[in-house]
């Protein structure tokens, strides 16, 4: 249970969580992990990393990194080294600083079973990315690569707009001797408008598919046939309106969409 940030991840969601993964027929094995309950192993890995030098202390705030880097829309916020050679965070008299991972210059493929193999350079990409926030947090990019490795997760699936987190994992998989994880990269679920379904834009969400009549069969079947699974793709009911599926050509693996989310 992914539950970094403690304003935004309440009891409630998670509860709403489990409940849609039960009625759509998922389960899961063992215990709910809750990274908010992981912070000495992910300190004591961090600690690790740091006392071979593979990190270094950062006061820098994103709106600091914006300035400097500029990203034009829809590229990641590339970290400029600010603070590299600093040497802040080194003390225990020290206050607060994020700390981050040195990044070398080189290539990273990514062999993915859905996308084309991707090639990225991390340094060009997001530069020194980081593992510890300045308001004491670790980082989504730590926590997720040392949970996977403790729940022995050997599969990974996520949407395409993570290709590039994925590539950060791998390295920081590579400093730590885990074994590599096979990925599978799924095109985005876009609403009417094009924009992907959030909770702060009121997008359209399995709870509310259920509430409005729906079926967990029929949303099975939706993604079956938006995912290239199934010929056809669901049938049309009542309270959900009309609605077609994109062409076959503009599923994924394609750059294209393969939303919208079924209208309510």
């Amino acid at each position: 249970m992914e539950d970094l940030d403690p304003k935004r991840c309440t009891p409630e969601f998670e509860q709403g969580i489990l409940f849609d993964l039960e009625w759509l027929g998922l389960d899961w094995d063992g215990p709910i992990l809750r990274q908010s309950e992981q912070f000495l192993r992910y300190r004591e890995i961090l600690g690790d990393l740091r006392e071979r030098g593979l990190t270094y202390g950062c006061s820098c705030t994103r709106r600091d990194i914006r300035m400097v880097s500029a990203p034009h829309p829809g590229e990641d916020l590339r970290y400029p080294g600010t603070c590299r050679d600093l040497g802040l965070g080194v003390g225990p008299e020290e206050q607060i600083h994020g700390q981050r991972l040195k990044v070398e210059s080189c290539q990273v493929r990514i062999e993915d079973r859905v996308q084309r193999p991707l090639e990225t350079n991390i340094a060009q990409e997001s530069g020194d990315f980081l593992l510890w926030s300045r308001s004491d947090l670790p980082s989504y990019q730590l926590a997720v690569t040392l949970d996977d490795h403790y729940q022995g997760v050997t599969e990974v699936v996520r949407g395409r707009d993570l290709l590039s987190s994925t590539a950060r994992q791998d390295r920081l998989r590579q400093h730590l001797g885990y074994p590599p994880i096979s990925s599978v990269h799924f095109g985005m679920v876009l609403d009417g408008q094009g924009k992907r379904l959030a909770k702060r834009s009121g997008g359209s969400s399995i709870a509310g598919f259920r509430e409005a009549g729906g079926q967990a069969a029929e949303l099975v079947r939706w993604v079956a046939a938006v995912a290239g699974l199934a010929d056809e793709g669901p049938e049309p009911v009542d309270y959900l309106g009309s609605y077609d599926l994109p062409p076959k050509e503009d599923w994924w693996p394609s750059e294209a969409s393969p939303g919208p989310f079924p209208p309510l």
